[in-house]
């Protein structure tokens, strides 16, 4: 499980372009290890199509329509949050888009890097 800081009434994939490489590098580099650990069983880089990234209607409280049942969340493989687990009310991380996520999760799989950072810390000129 990885939890990334955020907000889920802000999808990060479209409002901060650097979590977004950052996220999907550290997918990719989840995958290669996990991979090189154990070939059956690894993170893959894909999203399940049982699996929809949906605003608060759509993810909030255990009943919410995004929400898997016990059997669908213990099948379902690559890219999931909390609004996905069952008996669970959280729904972060909201509505990303993993497709912005997959290609950056693939090229470091892939044994490219990623472009680095122009982020500076807050406050920084």
């Amino acid at each position: 499980q990885v939890e990334i800081g955020a907000k889920a009434g802000q999808p990060f994939t479209e409002a901060d372009a650097e979590l977004t490489k950052a996220v999907g590098a550290l997918w990719g580099a989840l995958h290669v290890e996990t991979k090189k650990n154990n070939a059956e069983h690894f993170i893959p880089l894909t999203v399940d199509p049982l699996v929809k990234f949906g605003d608060s209607n759509q993810g909030y409280g255990e009943r919410a329509p995004n929400r898997l049942n016990e059997q669908q969340f213990a099948s379902v493989k690559g890219l999931v949050g909390h609004q996905h687990a069952p008996h669970n009310t959280h729904w972060d991380p909201g509505a990303i888009d993993p497709n912005k996520l997959i290609p950056i999760a693939q090229q470091v799989a892939n044994g490219g890097g990623v472009a680095e950072s122009t982020a500076q810390p807050v406050g920084a000129a």
